[in-house]
């Protein structure tokens, strides 16, 4: 079934008394209903993005993080990958190199703590039990979803790693040379090396509003659980998961380095929505293929078919149509990816236990209680 006008307006004023958030103005849901209603250009989709570190950085204030991506105003798409770029990437790489700070011992033990707050609670539970369960429907209002965790533990890190740690802190590999994009950790927590040693203030400018605020855009492209979606493209669709298994495959050394990139193979498929709200829809959450060095080669393979298998039933939920189901095996898959990126026994997690949305009568269980449960690799 195709998800219609009639249906995105059906949803929007559904969010009228379901989605409680200070921006949820009546005049300016009522006008996006009538735009979407209509095709106008608010309802249009975005294109694929991955946000970068810059753009999810601390330096950000608070009180507007989600309000704007790249100057424009942010849908829930962009809010869900800001967020999300924060939880299953940018917190578990930061808590990587915190570690290996002394100066940075009781953050660590804080963000690790609260990161298991959203792996074990407020991502899973609250979204599929609270959210589309309960009430069809899971926005993004414009603090988060996550009451700013990611952002509080960042400039905890932050702040271990100047004043006395900041000469440790600008020695540190994993500060200077991190991912593909040099000085990335340190622009996330708005730091420059200068001098030898770490200070405040990273060197990348922000970017400024181009445009005033719209809280009807910002409405726009709400997950919903209410009315069945189109389904993609199904090469294209197919083609993310060959790609993730053959990443999946090389992890457990019976497949040949992969030629094709996940994350490519993404963007493509999100690049053919044709709505903002069918764009989110074709996104997954944020994740990221880094493996913790404290895990095996053989526990590396175990993550890498579990995070596969929930990867397998995201699609095949998406190619029914199916947005609740399709975000439950999504959050799995996140989950998998976080306890591959950080080997802690305090870390927690909630993965589903069948198909029902009530994942509270789920098991709470360590990443390394998780590893128990998997078959042998291979």
């Amino acid at each position: 079934m195709k998800h219609s006008p009639t249906s995105i307006a059906a949803l929007l004023l559904a969010c009228l008394t379901a989605c409680a958030t200070v921006e949820q103005d009546t005049a300016e849901i009522a006008a996006a209903i009538t735009s979407c209603a209509a095709g106008q250009p608010i309802c249009a989709p975005t294109a694929p993005t991955r946000p970068t570190y810059q753009e999810v950085s601390v330096r950000t204030p608070a009180g507007s993080f989600y309000q704007w991506y790249r100057g424009r105003v942010a849908t829930q798409t962009q809010r869900d990958a800001m967020e999300e770029t924060l939880t299953g990437v940018a917190l578990p790489e930061a808590i990587r190199y915190a570690r290996t700070m002394p100066s940075c011992t009781s953050a660590v033990s804080s963000a690790v703590s609260e990161l298991t707050k959203i792996t074990m609670r407020l991502g899973p539970v609250y979204e599929q039990e609270l959210g589309l369960e309960a009430n069809d429907n899971w926005s993004i209002p414009v603090f988060g979803r996550h009451y700013q965790i990611e952002q509080k533990q960042l400039l905890k890190i932050r702040a271990c790693s100047l004043g006395s740690a900041a000469a440790a802190c600008a020695a540190n590999p994993l500060m200077t040379r991190t991912g593909t994009v040099p000085n990335a950790l340190a622009d996330l927590l708005d730091i420059r090396i200068e001098n030898g040693s770490c200070v405040a203030g990273a060197l990348f400018a922000s970017t400024a509003p181009v445009e005033a605020f719209d809280s009807a855009r910002a409405m726009i492209g709400i997950v919903q659980s209410k009315t069945p979606m189109t389904p993609p493209d199904a090469a294209l669709l197919h083609a993310t998961h060959a790609a993730h298994h053959a990443n999946s495959d090389f992890e457990c050394g019976v497949g040949p380095a992969p030629t094709a990139s996940v994350k490519a193979a993404h963007m493509a498929l999100e690049a053919t929505a044709a709505t903002e709200e069918q764009h989110h829809f074709f996104r997954m959450k944020d994740f990221s293929g880094v493996a913790d060095p404290g895990w095996t080669a053989p526990q590396v393979c175990q993550w890498a078919r579990l995070q596969d298998a929930a990867h397998e039933r995201w699609m095949d939920a998406v190619m029914q149509g199916d947005w609740a189901h399709a975000r439950q095996a999504d959050d799995d898959h996140q989950l998998a990816h976080i306890c591959m990126n950080l080997d802690h026994p305090a870390l927690n997690v909630r993965l589903s236990c069948g198909p029902s949305l009530h994942v509270s009568d789920c098991a709470v269980l360590t990443c390394q209680q998780v590893l128990a449960t998997l078959p042998p690799p291979g």
